[in-house]
């Protein structure tokens, strides 16, 4: 029966210049992709709130117009004012 595998292989040296370099690149990276990323949210972001706009002006209709009655019939405060 064999004993327990014990071997740890020795790794190379890696210089410390190479790790800071690394770990900056990696930041980097992080950064721009977080940077692209963002920039796409905000334009979906922006689209959503145009298309909320125009569906809010199409579903509310405007004060000045009586339900029912036709947009050109609408005076729309130029009609004066009498007593009767």
């Amino acid at each position: 029966m064999q004993g327990i595998y014990t071997y740890i292989p020795d790794t190379n040296y890696v210089p410390k210049e190479y790790s800071v370099a690394a770990i900056l690149l990696l930041l980097f990276m992080v950064l721009i992709s977080l940077v692209s990323v963002l920039n796409l949210l905000y334009f979906y972001i922006i689209i959503i709130i145009i298309i909320i706009i125009i569906i809010i002006i199409i579903i509310i209709p405007h004060p000045s117009i009586r339900p029912g009655a036709h947009p050109a019939s609408c005076t729309m405060g130029t009609g004066s004012l009498s007593r009767g």
